[in-house]
């Protein structure tokens, strides 16, 4: 090759035929270069860029035939689907993750409904055990205060050394024991 003239000597072996690069000799319009891929170049010249208009613009009502219409990419397709695999994915996780929540909220409201429910219960029943104590002390003070009448009585009749030797009977006997200690202190 020549530098610097614009143009390409032939090869020197001749059983080649001559490359579109080494070919053109500096003609009305340099050749253009069309390849497909995994193909050699294809020498196309200028001129004849429009003939494939014609082919499109054919008539045949059909359109353009099949394998003229460019396939995408499978690196671009497999993408998409990674795409749309994750965006799936994505879309069911929030799903899941609403019913979750849902469900949640719907046991806390049953957890805290039971809640209400026995606080209600354990109220009444605090309350009926404080009327029952109450009922309770006044039935106490109502018999301190007969069991004080009686021992007075007791004592002007009988005498104090006969109500401390009954007390002291009552306080050695069994079903008794501790009754007296209780009460007198």
């Amino acid at each position: 090759m020549q530098m610097g003239t614009g143009k390409t000597s032939t090869p020197k072996n001749p059983s080649k035929p001559p490359s579109p690069l080494t070919s053109y000799n500096g003609g009305a319009s340099p050749p253009l270069l069309a390849s497909t891929s995994g193909s050699t170049p294809v020498s196309v010249s200028a001129e004849n860029l429009d003939l494939g208009m014609d082919f499109w613009n054919a008539s045949s009502g059909s359109g353009p035939p099949e394998c003229a219409v460019p396939l995408p990419d499978t690196a671009i397709l497999n993408q998409q689907a990674l795409q749309d695999e994750r965006e799936l994915k994505r879309l069911r996780r929030k799903q899941s993750n609403r019913e979750s929540a849902q469900r949640s909220r719907l046991r806390k409201q049953a957890e805290c409904e039971q809640l209400q429910q026995r606080v209600s219960a354990l109220s009444n029943e605090n309350l009926t055990l404080k009327n029952e104590l109450q009922c309770l002390w006044k039935d106490c003070e109502k018999l301190e205060s007969e069991n004080t009448s009686l021992k007075e009585q007791l004592t002007r009749l009988c005498g104090s050394k006969v109500v401390s030797d009954f007390e002291n009977s009552i306080s050695r006997s069994p079903e008794n024991e501790g009754y007296l200690d209780e009460t007198t202190s």
